[in-house]
């Protein structure tokens, strides 16, 4: 992790270097928090800093973007649940496979290059080729985050409920 140190002042070299016992000590913290769902209130205090997206344009508010530093336990945290979300994702086989935004190995690119063969190879054939493309501006800002935990614990609740009959 290269970041630049939280309101904590603690910079991430110092949590990859604490050594086995910390590292165990700090799990029991985190995995404590994951097991109470509580976060301690000064893991989730940010200092917000506003990074303009074109140097050149720094009238339109738009082309700002924040950026929030915030302590290097949560960021910590934030990984640990990136990885076991990605993992619930792709082992129940919740997200297309053709979906390459915001995933492990794959590019928004790797669609393109999809839709270019696909289009190359109806050309071949004299076929005529359609395509619709959008991209979904500041979509995760929109999700409604109850219903999508709702729906998480509905699916890890047939996966289990499937293990039970099958034994």
């Amino acid at each position: 992790m290269k970041s630049a140190a939280g309101i904590d002042k603690l910079n991430n070299n110092l949590l990859k270097n604490i050594g086995p016992n910390g590292i165990n000590y700090l799990l029991k913290i985190i995995n404590k928090s994951f097991k109470e769902n509580t976060i301690l209130p000064e893991w989730k205090i940010a200092k917000i800093t506003m990074i303009p997206k074109k140097p050149n344009d720094s009238h339109n508010i738009d082309n700002y973007r924040p950026i929030s530093l915030t302590c290097s336990i949560i960021k910590v945290i934030e990984k640990l649940v990136k990885f076991r979300l990605e993992k619930f994702l792709e082992e129940n086989k919740i997200i297309n496979k053709f979906q390459s935004g915001f995933r492990r190995g794959k590019s928004t690119i790797d669609n393109l290059f999809y839709f270019k063969q696909k289009c190359l190879e109806y050309f071949a054939q004299k076929m005529l080729v359609c395509g619709v493309i959008f991209d979904i501006e500041k979509a995760f800002d929109k999700v409604w985050h109850n219903g999508l935990f709702w729906k998480m614990d509905k699916i890890d609740k047939r996966k289990s409920q499937k293990k039970l009959q099958t034994g």
